[in-house]
């Protein structure tokens, strides 16, 4: 399998539905795909753990309508999201948006996404 058949795959896992799906490739799936083009192990990028919870965070603000949603650049991408570098960035974003009653304690250090491939 290609590496952005695989990261494909790995997000669909994710999703919840074809929006969501659209924003994890826009966020998580972008940063894998660097990783795997630079020759890098994307499966060893972000945990399952932090996949999870950006997943979360996605949902959720598309479930509430979140207002950044809305604000989009040419391409028609939530500019919040293009400016993320680092899975870890991300990551810190999910922590602090999602309501603190929807958080599930995630051990991220352990379990990288290959664990699911």
């Amino acid at each position: 399998m290609h590496m952005n058949e695989e990261v494909n795959w790995y997000l669909e896992e994710l999703s919840t539905s074809p929006a969501h799906l659209k924003l994890l490739d826009m966020s998580l799936g972008r940063l894998l795909r660097q990783a795997a083009a630079n020759a890098k192990d994307w499966r060893m990028l972000c945990t399952d753990a932090q996949a999870n919870l950006i997943s979360d965070w996605l949902d959720y603000s598309l479930h509430e309508g979140a207002s950044w949603l809305s604000n989009v650049d040419e391409f028609g991408k939530p500019t919040k999201l293009t400016k993320f570098r680092t899975v870890e960035q991300l990551e810190k974003e999910a922590l602090s948006a999602l309501p603190a009653q929807l958080k599930i304690h995630r051990d991220t250090s352990s379990a990288t996404v290959s664990s699911v491939l």
